[in-house]
């Protein structure tokens, strides 16, 4: 009868044990850091694919990678950059409207400037 007393507790605190163990094996890791150190404005070349990473615990600035077609290379850009203004206003819309695509990607076309200073034809 001794032997099934003491078994008993020790079984329990087995159990906790194991319990705490698997519990912090299967957490999710948060990286404590910032994945872009350094950031450019901006980066001639065409994109194959680019990320979005918003604030987190572990870094207080959104954070865009973005991978170059040509030799699959990795860059940051800077949000606060004309590019990565851009890209991230296309993604914001795209989130909003759940549309899944490259479309941020394309090449911005000048828009038609308007001549302020335009002369009136007079007859």
């Amino acid at each position: 009868m001794k032997s099934t007393a003491h078994t008993f507790p020790a079984l329990l605190v087995l159990g906790i044990c194991i319990q705490y163990i698997v519990q912090r094996v299967e957490s999710q890791h948060i990286p404590n850091r910032c994945i872009c150190l350094k950031s450019k404005n901006g980066h001639m070349g065409p994109f194959s694919d680019f990320t979005v990473i918003l604030k987190r615990p572990g870094c207080t600035r959104d954070e865009i990678i973005v991978t170059l077609k040509k030799g699959n290379k990795q860059v940051c850009l800077s949000p606060h950059g004309p590019q990565g203004k851009r890209l991230l206003e296309c993604w914001n819309r795209k989130q909003e409207l759940g549309k899944i695509g490259k479309i941020c990607m394309g090449r911005l076309r000048p828009r038609p400037q308007k001549n302020k200073h335009a002369k009136s034809k007079s007859i």
